[in-house]
């Protein structure tokens, strides 16, 4: 209870200073900026749609580090989205890979990069990749070029 007294003095004299140097100043307290903030969005259920661009792959010191940009062309949020990576050998035999999860809800138009780092080894031939989120599974498209319009900007 003591606790719950003092966090609303805490608020209401904080907020008492805002409002009296809001007028001694005649200005408006700041907004809060629209980075800060994320709208929320309910998330797919089921397939969610994603484009791609081309991966690159490059072997760093004693990694191979590929690196993917992505797209949601959903209409709703992708919740934890999971990739994968596998690696083959040239007898088709897989071999590890690394995983990522991005945990932020994965708005819809929003552009993101993922990093996967896996031991280099010299029996690495081809790799694969598996994108999943929390409600279901992902169809993937590679494309050329992200749509460079005004709503894809935001």
């Amino acid at each position: 209870m003591r606790r719950l007294v003092t966090a609303f003095l805490v608020v209401t004299f904080l907020g008492t200073g805002v409002v009296a140097e809001t007028a001694q100043t005649g200005q408006s307290a700041p907004a809060p900026q629209a980075t800060q903030t994320r709208k929320f969005v309910p998330p797919v259920r089921g397939e969610a749609q994603i484009e791609i661009l081309r991966p690159d792959t490059k072997v760093v010191g004693d990694e191979v580090v590929t690196k993917i940009k992505i797209r949601n062309a959903s209409n709703g949020s992708i919740a934890l989205l999971t990739l994968s990576e596998t690696w083959y050998d040239k007898q088709g035999n897989a071999m590890p890979g690394d995983s990522q999860k991005y945990r932020k809800p994965f708005l819809p138009r929003e552009v993101i990069e993922m990093e996967l780092r896996t031991p280099k080894n010299p029996k690495f031939f081809q790799n694969n990749f598996q994108f999943t989120h929390a409600n279901g599974k992902i169809k993937v498209t590679t494309v050329k070029s992200f749509p460079t319009t005004p709503a894809a900007a935001k």
